[in-house]
């Protein structure tokens, strides 16, 4: 059986992008095993119906000096990598020779990577082919996350410590880590207004990847309670501290004993603290389930910028008010005010006053709704061409 190794960054996010695709390959007949972080996203991996490899523990943690306090601010994969130990020579090194350990036992005929640096390289290293799974801010020709400031000096070089152990396996040193991001073809979830690439040669873009395939752990009667309001906040609690706590308490402060209908969707293994359970008025309902198409025919999407949130938010044209918690959603929340389907407002300045003014212009202006319909109308891709393409190219490719 022809098999396909799968490395994934950690969350849900990139489960949700991968499914669509793995389910067409798992249909041509492919095996398909995933790698990712953490117990939980190992479990859904299963659930769906998918293999798990693992070669975390033989991977010990980054030596202390070498790592930095949480925090949601990164200008590049290089301090985006600097913020979990990749300053550590040794840790790098042993999470690269360990996952070219992995794909050598398991040899598949090709390997996709979604923001995984070792997948990639292990690939180059083994002359696998290799399919990448990107956001523009993460492609060598995309923007830079924070484009629109300059990149301060003397920051963490991870492109350093990374270039030393490339050498060591006769591997071309790289000037950016956004490098590894290139592969054979590079898959974009996402449409070319959103996700711009400059140089579009092997790229090709999916249009929105969003499917419902959660599980609801609990109904809301619909006969009910008709939402007018969806609030997503990811995570409560992340790689950046208390961000989901912090979007949650700031939306449901601002929407606590209003007159709008309120649905906020968690994690069913997360506890909401006092604070804001006392602001759970009853206009307000919580789920402990998310699935993409709760947000259709609803006036309103209020997130914290996942790039999943925001391609959910076009393809069921409801309209967005992002919380950025972290770099990469800003430039996911930048994005979407200048296609103008929706608005972002920094935590640094939000409070009470400020969201409710916007919360009040999104909801009472049509025109977020009309540049939804318009991205639409234009949207023609299709996922089973673009797979289809993959194949045509990795059949030539072994011929």
């Amino acid at each position: 059986m022809k098999k396909i190794f799968w490395g994934l960054s950690g969350g849900l996010g990139p489960i949700v992008r991968a499914e669509p695709i793995a389910k067409f390959f798992k249909k041509k007949g492919y095996e398909i095993s995933f790698n990712t972080y953490g117990a939980n996203e190992e479990k859904f991996i299963v659930d769906l119906g998918y293999h798990v490899l693992s070669d975390w523990d033989h991977i010990p943690p980054p030596e202390k000096r070498y790592t930095f306090m949480p925090t949601s601010l990164f200008y590049d994969l290089n301090t985006y990598y600097a913020r979990f130990g990749f300053m550590d020579e040794h840790f790098v090194e042993t999470l690269i020779m360990e996952r070219i350990k992995l794909l050598q036992e398991y040899q598949p005929n090709f390997v996709i990577s979604d923001l995984s640096l070792q997948t990639a390289i292990a690939a180059k290293y083994l002359d696998i082919p290799h399919i990448t799974i990107n956001q523009s801010c993460f492609h060598p020709d995309g923007l830079r996350i924070r484009w629109w400031e300059n990149k301060p000096e003397n920051l963490p070089d991870i492109v350093y410590v990374v270039n030393k152990v490339l050498s060591k396996l006769g591997i071309n040193q790289i000037s950016c880590l956004e490098e590894l991001n290139r592969g054979d073809l590079d898959i974009i979830p996402s449409i070319p207004s959103f996700d711009p690439i400059h140089a579009a040669d092997n790229v090709l873009y999916t249009g929105p990847l969003v499917n419902d395939f959660l599980i609801e752990e609990e109904l809301v009667s619909q006969s009910e309670f008709h939402p007018d309001i969806i609030i997503y906040p990811g995570r409560l609690k992340d790689g950046a501290g208390n961000s989901g706590l912090f979007v949650l308490y700031h939306s449901l402060l601002t929407l606590t004993q209003s007159h709008y209908k309120v649905l906020v969707s968690i994690a069913k293994d997360e506890e909401l603290p006092k604070e804001i359970s006392n602001l759970l008025t009853t206009n307000i309902k919580i789920v402990r389930w998310f699935n993409p198409s709760m947000i259709k025919d609803k006036r309103l999407f209020i997130h914290h910028g996942g790039h999943g949130s925001c391609m959910a938010s076009l393809k069921y044209e409801t309209p967005s008010i992002i919380i950025p918690t972290i770099s990469e959603r800003e430039f996911n929340a930048r994005q979407v005010k200048k296609l103008g389907i929706g608005e972002y407002v920094v935590p640094t300045y939000l409070n009470k006053e400020v969201m409710q003014r916007v919360i009040s212009k999104v909801i009472h202006s049509t025109s977020y709704k009309i540049e939804l319909q318009k991205l639409n109308e234009n949207i023609d891709f299709c996922l089973d061409h673009v797979l289809t393409k993959i194949l045509d190219h990795l059949t030539g490719r072994n011929e």
